[in-house]
């Protein structure tokens, strides 16, 4: 398979292998550049249906690419992202069709997928940490008293990542506690807008200079 650029309509496009335009098809014309795949030797693959043409005329070229199709067996293509959830919001705002709806799974992964333009399925992911043996542990009550603006940050914090307010304290120290950041990029975006929402003008050296009225 060889990937070619062709100019002017489609019509005029041979779709015999290794025939190359005539001299005519070199005038100038108004047309738009676009990049058609044409087949070289006899061997086609298991993951496609029929040949793969080149479509011949214009009315015809926005439903050309559709003809070389998946495979019942063609399998899926999966992607890692920082924040699936973040994804599939914006994939569900533009219309993508997904034919998996967002969950975390027990191999230890929050996926979904969708269906591409070519028909095929698409998966992304980010790791929610599941998979392993348990922990066995005992919580216990601890009095602890939080500035009001950054406690609402925590509990709407806690309910965006779905997780109660204890456990994302304990995300938090646990991350921290081995030097590593406990949010992605685009939970430190959500984290801004809860700042604003909240009122919090202060930074992370502030506690220090809090005084209770």
């Amino acid at each position: 398979m060889r990937e070619i650029q062709a100019d002017g309509p489609a019509s005029q496009i041979e779709k015999r292998r290794g025939q190359h335009p005539s001299n005519d098809d070199h005038a100038p014309r108004k047309s738009s550049r676009r990049h058609v795949a044409i087949d070289e030797g006899e061997e086609r693959s298991n993951n496609y249906q029929g040949n793969r043409e080149v479509c011949n005329s214009e009315d015809a070229y926005e439903g050309c690419v559709p003809l070389c199709q998946p495979g019942p067996n063609a399998g899926e293509v999966r992607f890692m992202v920082n924040d699936a959830d973040a994804l599939y919001g914006f994939h569900r705002a533009n219309g993508v069709e997904v034919v998996e709806e967002i969950a975390d799974r027990e191999y230890g992964i929050r996926d979904y997928a969708v269906m591409d333009l070519y028909g095929y399925r698409l998966v992304f992911g980010h790791h929610i940490y599941t998979v392993g043996p348990k922990i066995k542990i005992e919580r216990v009550p601890v009095p602890v008293r939080l500035e009001k603006r950054l406690a609402g940050l925590l509990q709407d914090l806690a309910a965006h990542k779905r997780m109660t307010v204890g456990s994302c304290l304990e995300e938090i120290l646990l991350h921290t506690n081995d030097g590593v950041g406990p949010h992605t990029g685009s939970q430190l975006k959500y984290i801004a807008e809860l700042k604003k929402k909240h009122g919090i003008d202060y930074d992370s050296h502030g506690s220090y200079r809090f005084v209770e009225e």
